[in-house]
């Protein structure tokens, strides 16, 4: 859900919280990445771990089938990785009057899956057929981002890395990116491990 801004010139200033005390800190690093076919459908809540315990799946076989309904091309694909998010590259434009417009943001998550199998290496190598994805993805403090939809038709691109040295791991280097007015909405992990 996007956030509802002003109409006229005004602004908007939301509530925080800072504890001087006892910080909250959260870890960053992203560890989850959950993948979705564009055509799927959209999660009904995605803050319940029961849908996502519906969808998610590894393979193509439906958890808990035949009480389960859902369909395959709604199932959700759960990725362990090691990732990142940077700030985003904003796009503004400069209007008359020496007024600014925020018109759109490039977002790019970064990431690694230093698991090699054969399936990760195959679904590396279908990914290289340049679809569009739509996806959440978890972070090691707990949270959660994407919303009901995912973050939708982000591009992805992923290739298999081969690095020197005896003490070097096989690995496949990701990225997904996107564009977007306002950042990823979050929430508390509903199926944090």
């Amino acid at each position: 859900m996007e956030p509802i801004c002003p109409v006229d010139c005004s602004t908007n200033l939301p509530v925080v919280a800072f504890d001087n005390c006892n910080p909250n800190a959260v870890a960053s690093e992203i560890n989850k990445l959950y993948f979705k076919k564009p055509s799927g459908a959209p999660m009904a809540d995605w803050t319940d771990p029961l849908e996502w315990g519906k969808r998610l799946s590894e393979t193509n076989t439906v958890p808990g089938a035949p009480t389960n309904t859902t369909p395959v091309g709604d199932l959700i694909r759960p990725l362990t990785v090691i990732g990142d998010r940077p700030a985003p590259a904003s796009v503004v434009k400069e209007l008359s009057n020496q007024r600014r417009k925020n018109i759109r943001k490039d977002f790019t998550i970064n990431f690694t899956i230093d698991e090699i199998t054969p399936e990760n290496l195959e679904f590396q190598r279908a990914s290289e057929c340049g679809s569009l994805i739509d996806f959440w993805y978890g972070i090691q403090g707990g949270l959660l981002f994407g919303g009901d939809t995912g973050i939708q038709n982000a591009t992805l691109v992923m290739d298999l890395v081969l690095a020197r040295g005896t003490e070097e791991v096989v690995a496949i280097n990701g990225t997904l990116t996107w564009r977007g007015k306002f950042t990823e909405e979050g929430i508390e992990n509903p199926i944090a491990e």
